[in-house]
């Protein structure tokens, strides 16, 4: 479901890039953040930070997988997933957890990090930290460990929220939001419901739970394989992070300072959506006039899933831009 990581231990190899020397990172909800590193500031033929703890954790070379999982000054243990296939002067970029995006960038212009939230995937499970504004601080962090000092942040449903939190409150650091099926606060009838549906949650999770929940949030057929990857993901977490997650979602109302958003925004919304409506687009919209919104047709809560070439685009563009 959400997913994301942080700083500076390297422990085993799966993760980064595709680069420009500007960065994306993706956050997602039940998935990842997503950044989008700045241009590089030091001297060409230098590798930054970021490119000296990638190249510890591959041995310098390029790898179809790669996984770094570093320590934030927060002292959270986060990782950082990424599956690259190199194509002549092109990389093409999928993270290989819950949000399904995908993207083909120049592998000498944009550099795209897709993060384990704490709580998800390969990240640690501490007992406490997960608010919006915690979640968004361990973002910041991230940055901070890989010597990125700006970047275009990408969030999906509840990584959206910690996106544009992160956005609100250090919007030094954020160039560009890409808001993926976002809403205009985490609480609304259908997060409600689901926020009652968890409490009796067992423990292990079930399995066919955990599809029927993910093929609700989707309108169009998703590639077997990945949601089987989305499967196997969504039963790593235990069911008091579920329960937890929902919780901290619905707490989250922050439309009272959506104007503060100063980066470029764009919501990129799908008309199938069934936990946020166009209404709630429009609101938002209301309160941050110069936000921007991509309507997707015949396409649910995930169009990053659903039309992952189409996101890429959109969010590369965006990037462009800032």
């Amino acid at each position: 479901m959400f997913g994301w990581r942080s700083n500076v231990r390297r422990r085993t190899g799966l993760s980064a890039a595709s680069a420009r020397v500007a960065a994306v990172v993706l956050l997602a909800v039940f998935s990842h953040p997503v950044v989008n590193h700045a241009r590089s500031e030091e001297p060409k033929g230098k590798p930054s930070k970021l490119d000296r703890v990638l190249r510890k954790a591959v041995d310098g070379g390029t790898t179809s997988e790669q996984r770094v999982i570093i320590r934030t000054r927060r002292g959270q243990t986060s990782a950082v997933a990424d599956r690259l296939r190199k194509h002549g002067d092109r990389v093409e970029s999928q993270h290989h957890r819950l949000d399904a995006f995908t993207a083909t960038v120049h592998a000498d212009d944009l550099r795209a990090l897709a993060i384990d939230q704490r709580g998800f995937g390969e990240s640690d499970r501490p007992e406490s930290g997960y608010s919006i504004p915690e979640m968004a601080d361990d973002a910041i962090a991230f940055l901070d460990a890989l010597g990125i000092p700006r970047a275009t942040v990408v969030g999906h449903s509840f990584g959206s929220f910690v996106a544009r939190r992160a956005a609100i409150a250090h919007p030094d650091r954020v160039t560009a939001l890409a808001l993926i099926g976002t809403g205009l606060s985490g609480s609304n009838a259908v997060t409600r419901e689901l926020q009652s549906s968890l409490r009796d949650l067992p423990d292990p999770i079930p399995v066919q739970f955990a599809r029927d929940f993910q093929a609700s949030t989707a309108f169009r057929p998703i590639p077997p394989d990945f949601f089987e990857r989305i499967i196997e993901e969504s039963l790593k977490l235990p069911p008091r992070l579920w329960r937890l997650a929902i919780d901290r979602l619905i707490e989250c109302d922050d439309a009272k300072e959506l104007s503060r958003i100063e980066a470029p925004t764009q919501l990129l919304w799908g008309d199938k959506d069934a936990l946020f409506s166009r209404t709630e687009q429009q609101r938002f919209i209301d309160l941050l006039p110069a936000a921007r919104l991509s309507v997707y047709e015949e396409t649910g809560h995930c169009p990053n899933w659903e039309q992952p070439e189409r996101v890429a685009a959109d969010i590369m563009a965006l990037a462009a831009q800032a």
